[in-house]
């Protein structure tokens, strides 16, 4: 994998990479020199994944299956990353659950399906990387990519759902 190396050296969180978009970004990741940590709760996609990242040349580990609606579950995934590469850089938060079908056949409660699910995932897994403490500090790299601390990333999370919440 010829890294272009705008991630050397950055430890990535990756979750849903056993398919998709979660193992495109994986694949990036890897590609751009970062050492990415993924999960999924499909053990086998996301075992596919490892393998397709590492004959790529990259550097990736994943755990599945990772239940990311479970505070518990979110928090020792992020914390054996931070502990394993001393600490995390970036937090990709893809994984999601949805009930796909003809628009005229889905029900209110597939949509209510789809909006909990995803957003409990995406608070766990970003609550766990933040109360941990585990996003290192704000700082501007080389290429101009701002990163920020867990705290930050955490309100950004908080005010991306608040939004969504108050739609009509």
């Amino acid at each position: 994998m010829s890294a272009v190396g705008r991630l050397d050296g950055k430890v990535a969180l990756i979750t849903g990479t056993a398919g998709g978009m979660g193992r495109a970004a994986a694949e990036l990741f890897a590609r751009e020199g970062a050492r990415v940590v993924g999960c999924n709760m499909k053990a086998e996609g996301a075992e596919e994944t490892v393998r397709r990242v590492r004959e790529a040349g990259g550097e990736m580990v994943s755990a599945a299956p990772v239940d990311l609606a479970d505070e518990h579950a979110a928090r020792a995934w992020v914390d054996e990353a931070a502990a394993a590469f001393g600490g995390v850089d970036v937090l990709f938060d893809n994984a999601s659950s949805t009930r796909t079908g003809p628009c005229v056949e889905l029900t209110a409660g597939d949509w209510h399906y789809v909006i909990r699910t995803v957003r409990e995932r995406t608070l766990e897994a970003g609550t766990a990387a933040g109360a941990t403490r585990t996003l290192r500090s704000a700082r501007t790299g080389e290429n101009g990519a701002v990163e920020v601390d867990g705290e930050v990333a955490l309100a950004l999370v908080r005010a991306a759902l608040a939004a969504m919440e108050t739609r009509p």
